[in-house]
């Protein structure tokens, strides 16, 4: 009996030990986990001379280094200094970067963009002394217009310019949105626009064209790629893009009104009115067949009449838009717009005010089919 106590005893003392050793061992671990929680909180903190130092710094204006992303070089011109940041983008003449400008803060730095354009041509590069003056061209037009036209909400706005040796550098606004054909490639290959995101940008674009026609301007390639987008509204039945027309290399000053021109091939085919891919006499109402194109793309997701720029049947177009029956005024202005005959369109600024009544009257969408008619 004597044996069998004292065994319990024992027992006894070595479970004392042994909650006791883990008792001691959990606080061990509890201690390191706080001492290290404690270093990584101060090695973030800077230290106070640290802190002096960039309280003393607080009102000193930034380096170039600090602004420049990713900087490849810097150009300077009569109203800044610029430094060239990554590439967002190119076409056939020329690449565009980011854009800042020097010794300003990031906050306070407007959002830019610069299109570089290089004019020298190596012997390597495969491109003729054509194709070379064809850009300088291009490029001359492109800034000359840009220059006359005064700010508007729905154009993209020259902000500077230089030419530095063979470089030319055009500085815009930028927006991180891309252009509506990337937007549409994204995020409405599936769901295409619905009649009111149509309407909403069409609208913009017609207000667009009416103020350069008004000064004697037509663009001759408005396409998706040539819009771009700079902000949005989503709800939730739809998304109201806001948008801005930009690319006036292919663009042409007109003396008056009535002013006609014998046409070259300028602009991109599948958005080319019939009488320019022809060569024939045009006007200002190509514009308003290639907003025509734009407008079927947007709700039906491909070109009109399959891209199709030699089409000469009135009736072969008309049976692609009879399929837009239940977009009634996506339908009727695309009647308006996509004629064979360029005197049956109608006007950017005929347009923009159906679509104004269109857009402030939702409850009655016949409002907009009464007025077809009155061109």
């Amino acid at each position: 009996m004597v044996a069998i106590s004292s065994f319990f005893l024992l027992s006894a003392d070595k479970a004392w030990i042994f909650i006791l050793s883990a008792v001691l061992i959990a606080t061990m671990i509890r201690q390191g986990r706080r001492s290290l929680w404690r270093r990584r909180r101060n090695a973030s903190m800077p230290s106070p001379s640290a802190t002096q130092d960039s309280s003393r710094n607080t009102h000193r204006p930034r380096t170039s280094s600090s602004v420049c992303l990713s900087p490849v070089t810097e150009f300077h011109t009569n109203k800044a200094v610029y430094c060239i940041g990554r590439r967002i983008g190119g076409g056939g003449f020329g690449t565009v970067y980011r854009c800042s400008i020097v010794g300003s803060s990031r906050r306070a730095s407007p959002k830019l963009a610069v299109k570089k354009i290089i004019m020298t041509v190596t012997e390597n590069s495969g491109t003729d002394n054509w194709e070379k003056m064809y850009c300088k061209t291009l490029v001359k037009r492109e800034t000359e217009i840009l220059t006359k036209i005064p700010p508007h909400e729905n154009i993209i706005t020259l902000l500077d310019k230089a030419m530095i040796g063979n470089t030319v550098y055009i500085v815009t606004e930028y927006f991180p949105m891309h252009d509506l054909q990337d937007v549409f490639d994204r995020e409405h290959s599936v769901r295409k626009f619905s009649e009111t995101e149509a309407i909403h940008v069409t609208k913009q674009l017609a207000s667009a064209v009416e103020f350069i026609h008004d000064m004697g301007i037509i663009h001759r390639d408005i396409k998706l790629a040539n819009v771009v987008v700079s902000g949005r509204e989503s709800t939730a039945r739809s998304t109201l893009y806001s948008i801005k027309l930009i690319d006036f290399g292919s663009a042409k000053q007109i003396s008056h009104e009535l002013e006609v021109f014998t046409a070259n091939r300028i602009g991109t085919l599948e958005y080319m009115a019939p009488e320019v891919y022809h060569e024939m006499d045009a006007d200002k109402s190509a514009d308003m067949w290639s907003i025509g194109v734009a407008l079927y793309y947007l709700v039906r997701g491909q070109l009109l009449c399959d891209g199709k720029a030699s089409v000469k049947s009135q009736k072969y177009i008309d049976r692609h838009l009879y399929k837009l029956g239940r977009l009634p005024a996506v339908r009727n202005a695309l009647w308006d717009l996509v004629r064979i005959e360029p005197e049956e369109r109608i006007s950017a600024r005929t347009l923009n005010m159906k679509l104004q009544q269109y857009s402030g009257s939702f409850a009655n969408r016949t409002q907009y089919g009464l007025l077809t008619c009155c061109h």
